[in-house]
C-alpha cells in the first residue's frame, strides 16, 4: 500500500507497449521513465524493493517463432550480450535496498547468458545470495523458453523511498459534469486539467529527482466547441468496478465477447449518455448510448479478432 512501480524502457516502441500495457491494467501508481540503468543510480540508489531485469538477450527462444533471428546469432553477439547483461545487474544491485529482491530474466538458452552471469555478479557482490533458479524449456510447457534467477540482498527490508514519501493534496476547484461520479469512487488522490487531459494522480508521491515522461492516469479529455465536451479514457474504465449511482452495465460473457470484438450492443430502455461496461462487476470500457443503442468505445487496437 502507498508503493509505486517505475517502468524504464530506453527504446521508444516498447515504451510505447508498456504505456499501452498500464492502461489496459488500469494501473495508476506508476511511473514511466527512459533511462539508462546506470543514469537510474543517482536517484533511485538502494531505493528499491524489487528490482526485475527484463535483460537484452541473444533470444535463442525465439528462433522457432522467427527463424530470421537465426541469421543474428553468433558466439561474438552471445558474448556481448552476456557483457551488457553484467552491466545492467550491476546497475540493478545499486537500486536494491538492504534485504530486496533481484529478479534476472531472459529468453535464452546458452548459460553464457544465464548462469554464468549470476555467478559471476555473486563473485562481486557476496552481499547477495540466490533463492532460485529455474529454466522453462518449450517441450515442458507453455512459452518458448525462458531463464529465471532470484536473488536477495543481505539485511533487513528497509527502503528509504517509503520514508521519503509524501501525501498529495487531493483538494481541486474544477469540477468535471457527468465524469464525477466515477472520479470521486477512485482512491484517494489528485485530479487536475493539464490542457485538453483529466489527470488523475495517487495519494502519494516520492520525492525522486527524476524527471519521468509519463506521471499519473490520463482519464477523460476535454474537447471544446460549441459545447465542451467530457470523453472519458479507456484506462479510468480499467479502474473501476460496478457502480450503484452511475450509468453502468454489467455483460453477460456472450455479451462481453462481442463488446471485445468492437460490435455495438442493444440498450433497450437505458439512458443516452457515457456508461461503463463491466463483466463480473471489473470495467471493461466505455459506451455511449444513443436511442435504445451502444455505440462501442473500446479501443481499436485492443479488439479481438472477429
Amino acid at each position: 500500500e502507498g508503493g509505486v512501480l517505475i517502468e524504464n524502457e530506453l527504446d521508444p516502441k516498447r515504451w510505447k507497449i508498456l504505456a499501452e500495457n498500464m492502461e489496459r491494467a488500469g494501473v495508476a501508481d506508476v511511473l514511466l521513465s527512459r533511462y539508462s540503468p546506470n543514469q537510474l543510480c543517482g536517484p533511485l540508489k538502494q531505493w528499491a524493493q524489487l528490482v526485475l531485469v527484463d535483460a537484452p538477450c541473444s533470444g535463442e527462444a525465439l528462433f522457432r517463432r522467427t527463424p530470421s533471428m537465426r541469421s543474428h546469432w553468433s558466439i561474438q553477439a552471445v558474448k556481448s550480450c552476456a557483457l551488457r547483461q553484467h552491466k545492467i545487474l550491476e546497475s540493478a544491485c545499486e537500486l536494491l535496498c538492504s534485504g530486496g529482491i533481484l529478479v534476472y530474466s531472459t529468453c535464452t538458452f546458452n548459460p553464457l547468458e544465464n548462469e554464468d552471469v549470476i555467478h559471476s555478479l555473486l563473485a562481486s557482490k557476496p552481499e547477495f545470495s540466490v533463492l532460485s533458479f529455474r529454466r522453462f524449456w518449450p517441450q515442458r510447457g507453455e512459452g518458448e523458453g525462458q531463464f529465471v534467477a532470484v536473488l536477495q540482498k543481505s539485511g533487513a527490508l528497509d527502503s528509504p523511498a517509503i520514508r521519503r514519501r509524501e501525501k498529495v493534496p487531493v483538494k481541486r476547484g474544477e469540477t468535471f459534469g457527468w465524469l464525477e461520479v466515477f472520479l470521486e469512487s477512485l482512491p484517494e488522490g489528485r485530479v487536475q486539467r493539464q490542457q485538453d487531459k483529466i489527470i488523475y494522480f495517487p495519494a502519494y508521491r516520492f520525492k525522486v529527482s527524476l524527471p519521468v515522461p509519463r506521471q499519473g492516469v490520463v482519464v477523460g479529455r476535454v474537447k471544446v466547441g460549441k459545447k465542451m465536451k467530457i470523453v472519458p479514457t479507456h484506462a479510468l474504465a480499467m479502474m473501476m468496478e460496478s457502480l450503484q449511482n452511475a450509468p453502468t452495465r454489467d455483460l453477460s460473457y456472450e455479451e462481453s465477447m462481442e463488446f471485445l470484438k468492437g460490435r455495438e450492443l442493444e440498450a433497450p430502455g437505458a439512458q443516452d449518455g457515457w456508461t461503463l461496461v463491466t463483466y463480473h462487476s471489473q470495467g471493461l470500457g466505455w459506451g455511449k448510448v444513443v436511442q435504445s443503442r451502444m455505440k462501442n468505445h473500446y479501443p481499436s487496437a485492443f479488439r479481438m479478432n472477429s
